[in-house]
């Protein structure tokens, strides 16, 4: 009977309905529905069911295989990271990637051309390395990025950062802005590639990090007049606030500044992160904006997996540098979060939004993404006072309202083939390996 689900040809539907389901989905089309004949909308309903199912099995299958080879490589590529923690600290890996796509001529690399004299100035060794001797920055590329000891993804996501800081700045100084604040300044050039007639830079840091790039800036730079130094302000922003860190630096509070915290809130509890986000809009006038990158709660946590991120964290945890706190990198709840605290969200960036504004060329894959994807990028503008008050009381209700305190928590790389990873070929892999030790113990000596 054709409207019977236990006829053969009930039985023929289900089996053909079968092979277009995804292995383990359980939402087949009823076979009595098949044998009478599914209306169009409940066929294409099905249809696209069925097409999500796929797509997210392959999702999950990505997943899997990026665990598994993480968990592989986890015993060399531990030892490693551990070892060559010891040897350089974080921020001068950070200006050593910053320099990498460039020097490759990758494309859509950053602009920052002065991060190649800091690099040759406080890592001669390396930087000989990689200018005299054939394809070295092309090992030194393929060692950061290799899956087994390395972070994929790590040299572009600097790459894709500076850009974007670049970019707001260099739109916020064509719009009149003539303050700029650079808290935990490290090796930050913007100073210096973006001084303007009238516009003041602030770069604050710890005393002995600011007294030590203020020697670096005198011996690679021309004198300040030729190019403008900045105001450098040595603060432990752990024991004063940037208010009292700020006083006396001629730093005019009534006039609206670009604040960029660059690499700098994971590092910090989340009390701090929430204090030191307070305290840059109790100094900040309306039309400020405030800049940062920030880790996914669910990251540090260990709620999600992302690819790379337990490479990245025991490299900086090697240091002595831990991945502390997170964010959570949802529209809504960063709103909530920001109101509060006296900010006004502008625009917040996913990893993979970042990659295809700043690195158009690559191609996004979940199993291996071009950038690190357990880091958002946030912009937020300091509003006006009666606008603040209202996002005040909006983002205390939202985050009563869901009572939930765990919002906010404590390759097939389409590259240059000369820098492709080749995490199969071991003896060559060792061969880099030991060249890349070699260089740093020398470095270090």
């Amino acid at each position: 009977m054709a409207g019977d689900p236990l006829s053969p040809s009930a039985a023929a539907s289900d089996a053909r309905a079968a092979k277009f389901m995804t292995p383990g989905a359980s939402a087949a089309i009823p076979s009595a529905a098949l044998a009478s004949g599914p209306t169009t909308a409940s066929a294409a309903s099905w249809a696209a069911g069925v097409q999500e199912q796929r797509r997210q099995k392959q999702r999950d299958d990505a997943a899997a295989a990026a665990m598994e080879r993480e968990a592989s490589a986890s015993t060399l590529g531990k030892a490693f990271r551990m070892f060559s923690s010891k040897m350089t600290p974080t921020n001068y890996n950070m200006l050593l990637f910053r320099t990498l796509n460039r020097d490759l001529c990758l494309p859509n690399a950053n602009d920052d051309y002065i991060a190649p004299l800091f690099r040759d100035r406080l890592m001669p060794v390396r930087s000989w390395a990689q200018r005299t001797l054939p394809g070295m920055v092309g090992v030194t590329r393929r060692g950061v990025e290799n899956p087994a000891i390395g972070v994929p993804g790590v040299c572009n996501f600097v790459d894709a950062r500076t850009k974007w800081l670049d970019s707001a700045l260099k739109a916020a100084l064509d719009s009149g802005v003539r303050q700029v604040c650079c808290i935990a300044a490290g090796y930050d050039t913007r100073a210096y590639r973006f001084c303007r007639q009238g516009v003041k830079f602030y770069e604050i840091d710890l005393p002995s990090a600011s007294s030590k790039k203020q020697a670096l800036v005198k011996s690679v730079l021309p004198g300040p007049e030729v190019l403008p130094r900045p105001v450098y302000v040595a603060a432990d922003l752990g024991k004063v606030t940037l208010g009292q860190a700020l006083q006396g630096t001629g730093f005019d509070p009534s006039q609206p500044t670009v604040f960029t915290c660059e690499g700098l809130i994971y590092y910090l509890p989340e009390d701090a992160v929430a204090t030191l986000i307070a305290s840059v809009a109790d100094l900040a006038a309306p039309g400020s904006s405030l800049l940062f990158d920030f880790l996914h709660a669910d990251a540090v946590d260990g709620t999600a997996f992302y690819p790379g991120y337990h490479a990245c964290a025991d490299s900086v945890a090697g240091k002595g540098e831990a991945f502390i706190s997170g964010l959570v990198p949802e529209e809504e709840e960063m709103a909530a979060y920001l109101a509060p605290l006296n900010w006004r969200m502008q625009r917040l960036w996913s990893a993979r939004q970042m990659a295809a504004a700043q690195l158009p060329h690559e191609v996004w894959k979940e199993e291996l993404p071009p950038i690190l994807s357990f880091y958002s990028y946030c912009e937020v503008v300091k509003p006006g006072p009666h606008e603040a008050a209202g996002r005040w009381l909006a983002g205390w209700l939202v985050l009563f309202v869901a009572n939930d305190s765990s919002r906010i928590s404590g390759v097939d790389l389409t590259v240059h083939p000369s820098i492709a990873s080749k995490p199969d070929h071991h003896s060559g892999l060792e061969r880099e390996l030991s060249l890349i030790e070699a260089l740093a113990d020398a470095e270090l000596n």
